[in-house]
């Protein structure tokens, strides 16, 4: 018979420690939605980082690092 018993615990131990982190990390994604549309009503659309950078590329900067910060721990963690 097949176990599934690992060095990191049982199956169900890390299909727990997976949705865990993928719930944070919705949190973190839906937070910094949230920012966003923030600042776009009060600073408009268009709105730029030391007129430099704009707005939407940072969001879009932090919503990958998030993500791959997951990917990081779940390989990390679980593989």
């Amino acid at each position: 018979m097949l176990s599934l018993m690992t060095g990191a615990g049982s199956l169900r131990e890390r299909l727990a420690g997976i949705a865990t982190h993928t719930i944070a990390t919705l949190a973190c994604l839906a937070s910094i939605w949230l920012v966003h549309l923030v600042l776009k009503w009060l600073l408009g659309p268009d709105w730029e980082f030391f007129d430099l950078v704009p707005v939407r590329y940072l969001i879009d900067a932090g919503e990958m690092t998030i993500l791959g910060k997951l990917v990081w721990h779940l390989f990390r963690e679980f593989a």
